[in-house]
C-alpha cells in the first residue's frame, strides 16, 4: 500500500527521520537519494543528514544557498517565514513478504526496494508539479529521500520504505520553486498499486508466485507463507496497540511516547531506559513462528519449493502491455469519453495482474495510433491531471456531429400554417383569429375544433412549438428541450391526431417510431400517442436483425418519416452512432426522415460516454436543426411546489443558484424537515409515508384512490433500508395481507475485476455491437442467453459460466471481468417477501409467460421501472401468483416462483434513477448527506459575519495565539468535557482544516456510552488518537447543533473572529500550509463516510423534486450539507466544446432566448486539433485501501 503525510511537513519533522526511534533495526537498513535533481545537486547513494536536513529546509545540500523562497505569513502583526520540507510517501509490502524476510529471505525486500524506485521515477515524471501565474506545470524532476525500515512501531516484521518527496522542483527556467503535491494524494490509490505491479512482475521474474486476496484493490501475498504464520503477527500487534490505548486513556506514563510504550508492551517492561537491540527483535520474531508450530527455515524453505520453474506464460497472459491499456481504456469510455492517466493507470494493473512493468504502460500510452492526449488541466481541483481519450471517441463524436449537420433539410408533406390552423381548433380559438395563411385550411380548423378535448384548451407555446417543428420543420432534426412536468409526452400525442385527423384522411401519412430510453417511458408514450414505443435498445436490435417492415401496408402516397426519442439527454454516443446509422439508411431506401429528439439535459446525464443530446441541442441553437424550447410546467398542481419547479429550472441563473433557492422555498414552505441521526431520519420518513398513503388522491382521475407517495433517495443501500422500514410498518398497523418469500433477480456490481463476482450468481448474455455498429456478436452466446457462475480465478482475472441448452445439455466456458461486463448483466439472487397490500418495481423489461394478464390470461409486456401494489395472492399448480394492479389501471398476473427468480422489488423507495419520468401525488426526497465542510458560506450561516473566500481561507489555514488558548465547557450527551481548536488533518485530503476538539472530563464514561457515541458520529465527529478527543470541523452545522457550548456561540470567540478577519486582509495570501510551531493536529479518517452518506447533486435534486403533482418533503440530516451538495452539477466529458459547435453554425439564434447546454469552461491545450472539453469530474468515492499519515 501507499500512504502519505497530510498536509506536509516542517524541516524539524523532517529531521526526525534520524531519531533513534525511527530506526530498530539500524544495520538492516538503508537510505538512497532519488531522482534527477538530486543528481544535479551531487546527492547520491546513502541520505547524509546534514544534506537531507538542508534541502528540507528549501537550501543546497551544503546548507550555503536558499534555493525555494520560504513562505511569509502574518503572525500578530509580525512577518514570519514558515517552509514546507516536503511529504512522505510511506510503501508497505504486503504482510507475506514482511514474513519471508523475517524468516531470512532478504531477496523478496530487494525486490520490493526496487519496485518503489521504479515507481517513484513514474511520479518524477508526473507528478512534480509546481505553480505559476499560468496554472500548474510538470518539471519533471524530484528530489527524494527513501528510507527503508522493516518493522513496525510494534516491533511486528514490517517491510516498507519512506520516500520523502523534498518540496523543490528545478523548472526549464532554472527557477527553484515549491513543488505543489496535491495530485499526488489524489492519486494516490493509483501510485500504490503501479507499485505492487512492478513488485509482482520482479517477485515472478525471480521465480516466486503470488496470489490475489483482492484483486479489485490489487491486494496480494506470496505464496509459500501460511495465512497462520501472517495472522500471528498482526494478532501480537493488536495486542499491543490495545496494551498501549488502555495506558494512554488511564493516563498512565505521562510524556512518554508511543513508540517507547509499544516497545514496553512488547517485551513486557517499563524500564524507561529500555533500548530494542536488533538481536532481541530476531529472538522475538522466532518465538512468534514457534507459537504457530514452524520456524525461519521451513517458511524459507517453503516460499522455495511454491516457486514456479521458468517456463512460457500460459495463452492468457500472452497480451501485450498495449493490449492491456486498449482493454482498460474500452471499458473506461463505455461511461466517459475522457479519462485521466491515473485512472487508465490503475485500470491496466487490475488487467494486468503484474505482467508488464509500469514503463512498458508508458510506452503503450504514448501510443498516438490508439490515444489521443489531450492536455494537462492547469488550474482548479485538477490542476496538473493529464487527459486522454481514444482515437475511436474522437472519432465517434466528431462523426456523429458531421451526421447531425449532414442531415440538411427536411421537405413536410404539411404545412406551418396548416398545424397551426388545427391547434386553433383544437385549442377552442375563434375562427376570425385565423391569419390569411391560416385560413387556407379550414379543415384542418374544423377538424381540430371537432377534436378539443380536456387539457388541448392548455396548450403552452412550448407544446405548439414542439409539435410544429416535428410536423413541418425544414432541418432534417429537431430538438425539443423541455423542463420537467411541461407535457412533453402529450404534445406527441397531439401530433398522433393531427396525423390522424388531418393527414390521413387527405392521403397523408406522418408516421413516427416512437423510442425512450427506459421501458417505462416507453409505456408513457404508448398511452399518450396511441402508437406502439419501445426503448432505443430494442429498435436497434430489431431494426438491424430483423427484415420486418418498418412501415404499415398499405402506405399513404405521401409519407413522412418521425423518429421520435424521449429521455434523449440519456442517450450516449455509441447508441447515438447506431441511431445516425439507421437515419441513413432509411434515407437510402428513399424516406423523407427527420430525428426528433426530446429531452431535458438538466435531469439525468447519458448513462453512456458521450453527451450527445447536448451537442445536438447546441447545433440547434446554432440553426443547423429546428429547436423549441418547453419551460411552462403544468405538472405541479399547488402553487408552492410549482413555484419550487419553476425556480429549480430557470434559465436566467446558474443551475447551483437555482438549487440553493429552491431549497430556501422549500424551508419557507415548511417542507424541509431535519433530523440529526440517520436512525431518527429513517423513521421520520417513514412515518410521513404511512401518513401520506392512508390519504385520499386529490386527483379527478384517481377519485377513490389513495394518494400514490415514492420515496426518492440517491443511495441504494438508504432505498433498501427505507423499503425494509416502510415494509415493517405496515405489515405492523396490518396494511399487508399474508407473504410469501421467493427468490428474486438483484444486479450486482460489475467491473474490471472479478473481485464481486462469486458461484451461484447469475449472467444474461446481451452481446455487443460488432465494429460497424449495426449488429450483435455474443462469441456464440444466445441474446439474453442465461448462465451461471460457476467459479472465479482471481489470478487469471476469470469466471467460468456454466450454461445448459434446451435438450438437457450442460457446458462451460471462461471468460474475463471486463468481457462479461461488455456482454452479460451479472445479478445475485435473493430473497424477497411480497404480500398482498405490497408496492412493487420491476426491474427488467420482460414478456414472456410469467407475466400474463388477468383478464385475457395472455402474456403481456412490463416494463423496467413500472410500479404496482399486490392485490392478492394466489395459488396455482404449486406456484405462487400474485396480482399486481399497475400504475396505468392494467392488472397483471405474475407467476412468482414457478419460472424462477423474479425481476421484482419492493416499491415504496426507488433510487433517483428509477424514479426518473415517474409522476406521483407525493414525493418524499430523503438525503442522508455529509454534514458541512468548512466554507465561507458556511461559516456565514452559523455566525452571520460576512466573510470573502479569501478571508475565509485565511482564517481556516491555521490558528491564531487566541485559538490555541481557547477552552470552554461543552456537554454532549450529559457528559461534560472542554472544548478548544485544533488542525484537522483529514487523511481524505491534502489541505489541513481549522477543526474544534472535545475532551471529555470521564473519557470512560463517555467510551461505554453507545448512544452518545453514536450521535458524535452521526454528527460527523470523528475520534482523534493525536488529541484523545472527538473532532469536528469548525462549521460543522451538526456538531455545533449537539454541543450545548460552542465557539461559534461565543460572544467572546465571535469578537476575536471579526477582528481576526479584518488583520487577515493585510495578508496577501493564504499560506497553503503554514506549520505553525505548537499548533495541535488531529489525524482523522473520512474514508467510510463516503459509503454512509448519499450522493447529492442539482441533476438528482431536481429529479426528485418534480416527480410530484400535489406534495413534496424533504428529509436531511444538514440542511447546510444538502445545500452545499445541491449545487454540485453532473455533466459527461467530451472532446467537444460548446465553442466548437458554434464555430461551426451557420447562423446564430438570440442567446437571451435559448440557454446553453454545454459548460464554457477554458480548455486544456492539447498538441493538437480540434481543441478539448475540459473534463468535468463528479465527486467520486475515495478507494478505502489507502490510509494518509503523518
Amino acid at each position: 500500500m501507499l500512504s502519505l503525510s497530510n498536509g506536509g511537513m516542517t524541516a524539524g519533522q523532517a529531521g526526525k527521520y534520524f531519531a533513534t526511534e525511527d530506526y530498530y533495526l539500524r544495520g538492516g537498513e538503508s537510505s538512497l537519494w532519488l531522482g534527477k535533481t538530486a543528481k544535479d545537486l551531487k546527492l547520491t547513494g546513502r541520505v547524509d543528514e546534514q544534506a537531507f536536513r538542508n534541502v528540507a529546509a528549501g537550501k543546497t545540500p551544503d546548507g550555503r544557498e536558499q534555493l525555494v523562497a520560504p513562505k511569509t505569513i502574518m503572525k500578530q502583526g509580525e512577518k514570519e517565514e514558515v517552509h514546507r520540507a516536503g511529504n512522505d510517501l510511506t510503501f508497505s509490502a504486503p504482510k507475506s513478504l514482511s514474513v519471508a524476510y523475517a524468516a531470512g529471505n532478504h531477496q523478496v525486500k530487494e525486490i520490493w526496494d526496487q519496485a518503489v524506485i521504479n515507481t517513484m521515477k513514474y511520479v518524477e515524471d508526473h507528478y512534480s508539479h509546481y505553480r505559476t501565474p499560468d496554472g500548474t506545470r510538470v518539471g519533471g524532476n524530484i528530489v527524494a529521500a527513501k528510507f527503508d525500515h522493516v518493522t513496525s512501531r510494534a516491533l511486528d516484521p514490517d517491510v516498507h520504505s519512506h520516500v520523502f518527496l523534498v518540496n523543490m522542483v528545478h523548472t526549464p527556467e532554472g527557477k527553484w520553486l515549491a513543488n505543489a503535491p496535491k495530485a499526488i494524494y489524489q492519486d494516490k490509490i493509483s501510485i500504490g498499486m503501479l507499485a505492487r505491479e512492478e513488485a509482482i512482475r520482479l517477485l515472478r521474474e525471480a521465480g516466486y508466485q503470488v496470489y490475489f486476496n483482492d484483486r479489485e484493490k490489487f491486494l496480494f501475498e506470496i505464496k509459500g507463507v501460511s495465512q497462520e504464520e501472517m495472522e500471528i503477527f498482526s494478532t501480537r500487534s493488536a495486542a499491543i496497540e490495545e496494551q498501549v490505548a488502555e495506558w494512554q486513556k488511564e493516563g498512565a506514563f505521562p510524556g512518554m511516547s508511543e513508540t517507547l510504550l509499544k516497545q514496553w508492551a512488547a517485551f513486557e517492561t517499563r524500564d524507561p531506559k529500555f533500548k530494542v537491540t536488533t538481536q532481541e527483535i530476531r529472538e522475538l520474531w522466532d518465538k512468534s513462528f514457534r507459537e504457530v508450530g514452524t520456524t525461519p527455515q521451513e517458511v524459507r524453505e517453503r516460499i522455495e519449493v511454491a516457486k514456479a520453474p521458468s517456463l512460457a506464460p500460459p495463452p492468457h497472459q500472452l497480451r501485450s502491455a498495449r493490449e492491456v491499456l486498449k482493454e482498460a481504456s474500452t471499458f473506461l469510455t463505455d461511461k466517459e469519453v475522457t479519462f485521466d492517466r491515473a485512472k487508465v493507470m490503475k485500470t491496466a494493473v487490475q488487467l494486468s495482474g503484474g505482467e508488464h512493468s509500469i514503463a512498458q504502460f508508458e510506452g503503450a500510452l504514448n501510443d498516438r495510433r490508439q490515444f489521443h492526449y489531450l492536455g494537462a488541466e492547469s488550474h482548479g481541483w485538477d490542476a496538473g491531471k493529464e487527459y486522454f481519450t481514444t482515437r475511436q471517441m474522437l472519432k465517434l463524436e466528431a462523426h456523429n456531429v458531421e451526421s447531425l449537420e449532414d442531415m440538411h433539410s427536411f421537405t413536410s408533406i404539411t404545412s406551418r400554417p396548416e398545424v397551426e390552423a388545427y391547434l386553433k381548433g383544437l385549442t377552442g380559438a375563434a375562427a376570425e383569429t385565423l391569419t390569411p395563411e391560416e385560413a387556407r385550411f379550414q379543415n384542418a380548423f374544423a377538424a381540430g375544433a371537432a377534436a378539443a378535448a380536456p387539457g388541448c384548451a392548455d396548450l403552452s407555446h412550448g407544446q405548439k412549438e414542439h409539435v410544429v417543428n416535428e410536423l413541418t420543420g425544414g432541418s432534417g432534426f429537431a430538438i425539443t428541450l423541455g423542463d420537467p412536468g411541461t407535457g412533453k409526452t402529450f404534445a406527441a400525442g397531439v401530433i398522433e391526431r393531427f396525423n390522424a385527423e388531418v393527414l390521413n384522411p387527405t392521403g397523408r401519412e406522418h408516421h413516427t417510431l416512437n423510442l425512450a430510453y427506459t421501458g417505462k417511458a416507453a409505456l408513457e408514450m404508448e398511452a399518450a400517442s396511441g402508437k406502439e414505443a419501445s426503448t432505443l435498445h430494442a429498435f436497434l436490435d430489431r431494426y438491424w436483425a430483423s427484415p420486418t417492415p418498418m412501415f404499415p401496408e398499405p402506405r399513404q402516397p405521401q409519407t413522412q418519416v418521425v423518429i421520435r426519442v424521449d429521455e434523449a439527454s440519456l442517450v450516449g454516443g455509441r447508441q447515438a452512432e447506431q441511431l445516425l446509422k439507421v437515419v441513413q439508411d432509411l434515407k437510402a431506401q428513399g424516406h423523407q426522415v427527420k430525428l426528433a429528439l426530446v429531452g431535458d439535459a438538466k435531469q439525468l446525464s447519458s448513462i453512456q460516454a458521450s453527451p450527445f443530446f447536448c451537442h445536438a441541442a447546441e447545433l440547434a441553437r446554432g440553426g443547423h436543426g429546428d429547436l423549441a424550447l418547453m419551460k411552462e410546467i403544468s405538472r405541479q398542481k399547488e402553487a408552492g411546489l410549482l413555484e419550487v419547479a419553476t425556480t429549480l429550472n430557470r434559465s436566467n441563473s446558474s443551475l447551483g443558484q437555482n438549487a440553493a433557492d429552491a431549497l430556501k422555498l422549500l424551508e419557507q414552505q415548511g417542507r424541509v424537515h431535519e433530523l440529526p441521526t440517520r436512525d431518527e431520519l429513517v423513521r421520520a420518513t417513514v412515518q410521513r409515508y404511512l401518513a401520506e398513503a392512508d390519504k385520499p388522491s386529490p386527483s379527478a382521475d384517481h377519485t377513490g384512490d389513495k394518494q400514490s407517495v415514492l420515496v426518492v433517495t440517491p443511495l441504494n443501500a438508504d432505498r433498501q433500508e427505507l423499503n425494509r422500514q416502510i415494509r415493517a410498518a405496515r405489515r405492523e398497523n396490518g396494511a399487508l395481507g399474508q407473504g410469501v418469500t421467493v427468490d428474486t433477480f438483484v444486479p450486482a456490481e460489475q467491473g474490471v475485476t472479478v473481485a464481486g463476482y462469486h458461484p451461484g450468481m447469475t449472467v444474461f448474455f446481451t452481446g455487443h455491437r460488432s465494429q460497424d455498429r449495426t449488429r450483435k456478436e455474443s462469441n456464440q452466446m444466445p441474446e439474453n442467453g442465461r448462465g451461471e457462475i460457476l467459479s472465479v480465478d482471481q489470478l487469471r482475472n476469470q469466471a467460468t459460466v456454466g450454461f445448459r441448452d434446451r435438450q438437457g445439455g450442460a457446458w462451460s466456458r471462461s471468460f474475463g471481468a471486463s468481457e462479461l461486463a461488455q456482454k452479460a448483466t451479472l445479478y445475485e439472487v435473493q430473497p424477497r417477501e411480497f404480500a398482498p397490500g405490497d408496492s412493487v418495481i420491476f426491474t427488467k423489461n420482460i414478456f414472456d409467460k410469467s407475466i400474463v394478464s388477468a383478464e385475457s390470461g395472455r402474456k403481456v409486456k412490463v416494463r423496467n421501472g413500472e410500479r404496482g401494489e399486490i392485490e392478492k395472492k394466489t395459488t396455482a399448480n404449486a406456484c405462487h401468483v400474485a396480482t399486481v394492479k399497475l400504475a396505468d389501471g392494467r392488472r397483471v398476473e405474475v407467476n412468482l416462483d414457478g419460472h424462477g427468480p423474479q425481476f421484482l422489488e419492493h416499491g415504496y423507495a426507488v433510487t433517483v434513477h428509477k424514479g426518473q419520468g415517474a409522476t406521483v401525488d407525493v414525493v418524499l426526497s430523503y438525503n442522508y448527506v455529509q454534514p458541512t465542510q468548512n466554507r465561507d458560506s458556511s461559516l456565514k450561516a452559523l455566525t452571520g459575519i460576512d466573510t470573502t473566500p479569501d478571508d475565509f481561507k485565511r482564517w481556516n489555514a491555521g490558528l491564531t495565539d487566541y485559538d490555541k488558548g481557547y477552552r470552554a465547557e461543552t456537554t454532549i450527551g450529559g457528559h461534560t468535557g472542554t472544548v478548544s481548536f485544533v488542525m484537522i488533518a483529514n487523511r481524505q485530503d491534502v489541505q489541513e482544516q481549522k477543526g474544534i476538539a472535545v475532551s471529555f472530563l470521564n473519557g470512560r464514561a463517555v467510551m461505554d456510552d453507545a448512544a452518545t457515541r453514536h450521535q458524535m458520529r452521526e454528527a460527523g465527529m470523528h475520534w482523534s488518537p493525536d488529541q484523545q478527543a472527538w473532532v469536528a470541523t469548525v462549521t460543522n452545522d451538526r456538531a455545533f447543533h449537539l454541543m450545548s457550548n460552542h465557539p461559534l456561540r461565543d460572544q467572546r470567540y465571535l469578537a476575536q473572529l471579526k477582528n481576526d478577519l479584518v488583520q487577515a486582509k493585510a495578508q496577501p495570501a493564504p499560506p497553503a500550509t503554514p506549520n505553525q510551531i505548537g499548533t495541535p493536529r488531529a489525524e482523522i479518517d473520512t474514508t467510510a463516510d463516503t459509503e454512509r452518506y448519499g450522493r447529492a447533486s442539482y441533476n438528482l435534486f431536481n429529479v426528485a423534486l418534480t416527480r410530484s403533482r400535489y406534495d413534496a418533503a424533504v428529509f436531511t440530516n444538514s440542511v447546510p450539507g444538502l445545500k452545499q451538495a445541491v449545487q454540485v452539477i453532473d455533466m459527461k466529458t467530451s472532446t467537444i466544446t460548446k465553442e466548437m459547435l458554434e464555430q461551426r453554425s451557420a447562423r446564430q439564434t438570440s442567446a437571451a432566448e435559448i440557454p446553453h447546454v454545454l459548460p464554457s469552461a477554458p480548455s486544456p491545450r492539447p498538441p493538437s486539433p480540434p481543441p478539448p472539453m475540459p473534463p468535468s469530474q463528479p465527486i467520486k468515492a475515495p478507494d478505502r485501501e489507502l490510509e494518509l499519515k503523518r
